[in-house]
Order: structure tokens, then C-alpha cells, then sequence
């Protein structure tokens, strides 16, 4: 059995090794050519974060895991797996939290505002919905300064005919902070057996 300080140590390096990983994304995605040098690097980065093991807040990682088949999708300009990529700056130790409050040692802001202007999203706020039992909470990228209501939310995804409770998880991308031209995507649901959006309740 390891330490806390040992298992401190190890999130410590995955958190490096997952910046280094980012920063090999963005120049494969960036590059307009030449990419199966960068492609190797991003796939060994990959390995390396996937080979630090336990921790004392994160655990072991599976980032290599269909990494080829997720970086096709994303040179194709597959907008689901772009919502999936962006959404990852959301995520601390597998737990929703607003992206502005977290803590790390390197300046992830940089990376996650380069990534996001190359993708399809360039220009857009983003906002990440987790419906749980009984509460939502909603989560914002940086530079969205309005944090809208949660009927309103509802609102926004029931008119794509999704349904808004019981676990889901959704990511909207708004134009604007009026939120024109809204793209809403499902990304997930925390209930067994759930592999995709549901119908709106009506």
C-alpha cells in the first residue's frame, strides 16, 4: 500500500504528463501536413498518462484507448467528438466542475482557448449540463459570462427534442450570450443501459 505522499506524486505527474499530452493534441490538430510525426507523439504522450497508476485524488487513466479512431473523427470535423474533446477541460478527477476554478500548475486556459479555436466551435460559449437526481448543475468556459437559468437550459435542449432529468449529461454550444443558433449535444447518461438521448417528456 502506497503513501499519501507517494499517491500525491503520482496525480502530480499525470497532471504533467496530461499537459504534455494536450500540447501534442493541439500541434497534431493544428498541423496542416506532415502529421504522422505528430501523430506519434500524441499516441505515445497518450501512453504515458494511461501508464501512471493510482493517486491520491485522480486514478488510472484510459486516454490511448480509440485515440486513433477519436483523432479521425475529429480531422473530419465530427462534431460530437469535438463537444466530447472540449468538454474534457471540465472534468477534475472524473467530477463535473467549473472550468475557471481548476487547479492545476500549468495554464490550461492557453491550450483549451487554441483548441477550441480550431474546432467547429471556434467563437462559441460552451455550457456543460449535468441533470442528477433531484438538482442540474450547469458549468461554463471562460469567456461565457451569462449563466442562464436552469428552466431556461430546459428549454433549450426540449426544443431539440431531448429529455432533461434522470442522469443525462449535455453540452450546449451558443453563438452568442443571447444564445442564438444553439447546438446541444448528449454526451452521456449515469443510468445503466442509457446508450443515447431520450425523447423530451411532455
Amino acid at each position: 500500500m502506497s503513501d499519501a505522499s507517494t499517491e500525491i506524486a503520482r496525480d502530480q505527474e499525470r497532471n504533467k504528463l496530461y499537459h504534455y499530452y494536450l500540447l501534442a493534441l493541439k500541434e497534431f490538430l493544428s498541423s496542416s501536413g506532415g502529421r504522422k510525426e505528430s501523430l506519434k507523439k500524441v499516441i505515445e504522450v497518450a501512453g504515458a498518462v494511461d501508464d501512471v497508476r493510482g493517486g491520491y485524488w485522480g486514478s488510472k487513466t484510459s486516454i490511448s484507448s480509440g485515440l486513433k479512431k477519436e483523432l479521425e473523427e475529429l480531422l473530419n470535423g465530427d462534431k460530437k467528438a469535438w463537444a466530447m474533446l472540449l468538454v474534457q477541460f471540465f472534468l477534475v478527477d472524473g467530477m463535473l466542475s467549473p472550468i475557471i476554478d481548476r487547479k492545476c500548475f500549468y495554464d490550461e486556459k492557453e491550450i483549451f482557448n487554441e483548441i477550441k479555436n480550431i474546432s467547429p466551435f471556434k467563437g462559441k460559449h460552451i455550457y456543460l449540463v449535468n441533470y442528477g437526481c433531484g438538482f442540474v448543475n450547469i458549468r461554463h468556459d471562460f469567456d461565457a459570462l451569462v449563466q442562464p437559468t436552469e428552466q431556461f437550459i430546459k428549454l433549450i435542449i426540449e426544443d431539440k427534442d431531448m429529455k432533461t432529468y434522470d442522469a443525462d449529461t449535455y453540452v450546449i454550444f451558443a453563438n452568442s450570450n443571447d444564445f442564438s443558433g444553439c447546438e446541444v449535444f448528449w454526451l452521456r447518461c449515469g443510468i445503466l443501459g442509457v446508450n443515447g438521448p431520450r425523447t423530451a417528456k411532455k
